[in-house]
């Protein structure tokens, strides 16, 4: 190699050092200062303000909740007929 690229390629790398050092300690502490603006509120949050949760008012549709386990139950013709004296 001649002695006119090695002296590219260091002040390339020079460049590129001094670029990088820059972007990690001056850009970034710039970015981190800034900060972001205050969103208004939309379209969207007006509605569900106007209209709430439509959601919250869905009736309970689960058919497992309250299951006879007896299909038969109340079918006894003398069921609550007899009480037995000596039991509790």
């Amino acid at each position: 190699m001649s002695k006119n690229t090695l002296i590219g390629i260091g002040v390339l790398a020079a460049v590129v050092v001094a670029g990088a050092l820059y972007y990690f300690l001056v850009f970034q502490k710039q970015a981190a200062t800034v900060t972001p603006l205050e969103k208004e509120q939309g379209l969207g949050g007006d509605l569900y303000d106007k209209t709430g949760n439509p959601g919250s008012a869905v009736p309970d549709t689960n058919p497992f909740e309250k299951v006879q386990a007896n299909p038969l139950q109340g079918t006894n013709p003398f069921e609550g007929g007899y009480e037995n004296p000596f039991g509790e």
